[in-house]
């Protein structure tokens, strides 16, 4: 065995060699599992990014007068007493088209909480953090 031989044999058996790159390995390997937990535990459990949150304001264009299972809205703009916005009624219509659903307005407390999620536990906080516009 000549002398370059011995002296990377010593350095991967000691010295930290081997041993320590495999200790950055599983490290870096722990990391990994760990950023993935943290994404999947805030898309499960209620994490939503306030700016995420699609809504608009609508009004009824006609009432009916026997029960159905038709509702007839109208998109404004600014506000419940708004003008028409054909804009924002299209916008309306592709997220329906895409979720087949609609849902309520988070309340000033709920929106209070989405903020405190994103601040503690949001994006902005971890190595693969970016910001949210």
């Amino acid at each position: 065995m000549n002398l370059q031989n011995a002296a990377w044999l010593v350095a991967i058996a000691g010295g930290g060699g081997l041993a320590g790159w495999l200790a950055g390995a599983r490290s870096k390997l722990g990391a990994i599992r760990q950023r993935r937990r943290d994404r999947r535990l805030r898309t499960w459990n209620g994490y939503i990014d306030r700016g995420m949150i699609a809504s608009w304001y609508v009004g009824l264009v006609e009432e009916p007068t026997t029960p159905t299972a038709r509702v007839v809205l109208e998109v404004r703009q600014g506000g419940p007493n708004g003008k028409p916005d054909v804009n924002q009624a299209h916008a309306l219509r592709q997220h329906i088209k895409a979720d087949g659903m609609l849902a309520r307005v988070p309340t000033s407390a709920e929106y209070e909480f989405l903020g405190d999620l994103h601040k503690h536990r949001g994006y902005g906080n971890g190595p693969d953090a970016r910001p949210v516009h």
